[in-house]
């Protein structure tokens, strides 16, 4: 990053982010596989655990429905075939619908193909 963007607060958090690859994809990876080291009391392991989630799901952010539908996709992802679940990630900003409601109607639009 250059000097001139580094004075702009906004590029310079997007640049760290990166670089750290901060993001709640990552807290999410790093809630679901972590590793309680011998040493750690339960009460440490409690409070990063916490703190992951919090970076994950970001509660203050989200209603309780959000929170939800991210839980339950994530588990749906978790149990597609990868082009299924590819499918839906390329849907899944999309505002006019939720990425199984897009999933559904790329299918229903196919052309099928006889050989």
């Amino acid at each position: 990053m250059d000097e001139e963007r580094a004075h702009c607060y906004r590029d310079l958090r997007e640049a760290l982010l990166t670089k750290f690859d901060i993001s709640p994809e990552r807290s999410r990876q790093q809630f679901r596989s972590m590793v309680v080291p011998s040493e750690e009391s339960p009460i440490e392991t409690y409070h990063r655990l916490k703190g992951l989630y919090r970076r994950w799901i970001r509660p203050e952010q989200h209603t309780k429905e959000e929170i939800a539908e991210a839980i339950i996709l994530e588990q749906m992802f978790r149990r597609l075939p990868p082009e299924r679940t590819t499918c839906m990630l390329n849907h899944f900003y999309t505002p006019t619908s939720t990425p199984a409601q897009a999933c559904k109607e790329r299918e229903s639009t196919r052309v099928l193909r006889i050989s």
